[in-house]
């Protein structure tokens, strides 16, 4: 037995927890709360073992005798039982964890060495202080970004330059703006062998036939740090490509390894729906960077209240906008954004503020300013409506569960950790339990206004 390494140990208010990162979060594994023989256990699982050397090991660490055949055997029972827990959750495996190849087939590290894109610059943005120079045809980028567009002069210094690129050769071939020719671009078993199908869900009109492979998508055997329906990650050469499986028109995206070069290849017109599958995976590289700089993106519903920003955050279906648009109808209030809400934590003793970004989802709802954040309100279902105060560690655990920002490995979780850690005692955390009745306006309000008079 091995420990998963999409599973880490980190300490949440002193409290030791196993906290999930990359392939387990696509699977919706969940954290787990250890006592000190499982910090012990885990910390053995660093190195193959089998049950039996496990409960030698543990029993010698804890001086538990053999010769106590009572104090051992129900030792041995325990060791087990939390094993099989561990196992149950996916967090120990039979075998070693497979790693991505460091042999790889494309050299991002070059992007690192880029030149200036060749490309004509599209338009240069500002979100939440990132600045985002747009490269490739202009019939590719999504109308969204306009609220958002800068001056052009700030292109050059941007802290992200994105390329579209058009037309990928079967062949090894040299991309203009790359100093190293890049091999393996092409998709196509015949110029790779040593790739693997993955097939392609793509929607039809015939209802009858949803999620039935429409094509496949060739890439590289070697082991993905993230395998998702919507998307696959490898590791490459200071850097990372992205594979986006639900939009099988995006041949493949590089990107450096701050996010700061990323390269979108494709062979397809622009159309409507590539418009918006492209403004979603720029998304991704945009979080990536975002996280370098502590900010983090939590899946909510926004409104503003008494000045001040309020996150409804809440798993799909449960009625987030539903909650958000009853404040609409009550209170008239401003809605900021209907999905999606970047939180910048700030340096010690500032405010944390919510910065406006286009992404939010379908709602259509989003706004170019940034607020004060007030506080996040976990949403739940209930049959009547009231909030529950948490602990610090439930502040940190619900909130984290939240994010969207991408923790592909331990790095990024604790930039996530240490940004949840400056808000989480300065902001209202909260659990509301409610209907979708005008009432459970009023009980958040109350207890907003309660916490606001403080």
């Amino acid at each position: 037995m091995l420990r998963n390494n999409s599973f880490t140990l980190r300490y949440i208010s002193d409290i030791p927890y196993l906290l999930t990162i990359g392939q387990a979060i696509a699977e919706h594994k969940h954290s787990m709360q250890l006592n000190s023989t499982g910090v012990y256990i885990w910390d053995m699982l660093k190195t193959e073992l089998s049950l039996e050397e496990l409960i030698e090991k543990a029993a010698a660490h804890f001086d538990i005798s053999k010769d106590n055949q009572d104090d051992y055997c129900e030792f041995s029972k325990d060791i087990a039982v939390f094993v099989s827990e561990l196992q149950a959750r996916g967090a120990i495996t039979e075998k070693a964890n497979p790693t991505a190849d460091a042999d790889i087939t494309a050299n991002t590290a070059a992007l690192q060495k880029a030149a200036e894109p060749s490309s004509v610059l599209h338009s240069t943005v500002r979100i939440a202080g990132i600045t985002m120079a747009l490269y490739g045809e202009s019939d590719y980028y999504s109308e969204l970004f306009d609220s958002f567009r800068t001056d052009d002069s700030n292109a050059l210094s941007a802290d992200i330059a994105v390329e579209i690129i058009r037309d990928i050769p079967c062949v090894m071939h040299e991309i203009p703006h790359i100093s190293a020719p890049i091999n393996g671009i092409c998709t196509c078993p015949e110029c790779n062998p040593g790739l693997k199908k993955i097939p392609v869900m793509k929607k039809r009109a015939d209802a009858s036939a949803k999620n039935q492979p429409e094509s496949v998508r060739f890439i590289r055997a070697a082991a993905p740090i993230l395998h998702h329906p919507d998307l696959t990650v490898f590791t490459e050469q200071d850097g990372y490509a992205l594979y986006f499986n639900s939009a099988p028109q995006l041949i493949k995206t590089e990107m450096n390894s701050d996010a700061s070069r990323v390269c979108i290849y494709l062979d397809t017109e622009p159309d409507d729906e590539l418009r918006e599958r492209l403004f979603h995976a720029i998304r991704m590289p945009f979080l990536f960077h975002a996280l370098t700089k502590g900010y983090l993106m939590l899946h909510s519903a926004s409104l503003i209240y008494r000045d001040k920003i309020w996150l409804f955050s809440a798993s799909s279906g449960t009625g987030k906008s539903t909650h958000t648009n009853l404040w609409k109808e009550v209170l008239d209030i401003h809605l900021v954004n209907g999905d999606l809400n970047l939180i910048l934590p700030g340096r010690e003793n500032e405010r944390p503020l919510v910065a406006g970004t286009p992404w939010c989802g379908t709602s259509g709802i989003f706004d170019t300013k940034s607020y004060e954040l007030g506080g996040i309100i976990l949403l739940k279902r209930g049959e009547s409506n009231y909030c529950r105060a948490l602990n610090a560690v439930q502040k940190r655990l619900s909130v984290l569960n939240r994010l969207i920002s991408p923790l592909w490995d331990e790095t990024m979780l604790d930039r996530a950790l240490t940004g949840v850690n400056k808000i989480a005692d300065i902001i209202l955390i909260c659990q509301l339990y409610c209907t979708i009745d005008h009432k459970a306006v009023y009980a958040v309000k109350e207890e907003i206004d309660a916490y606001l008079s403080e």
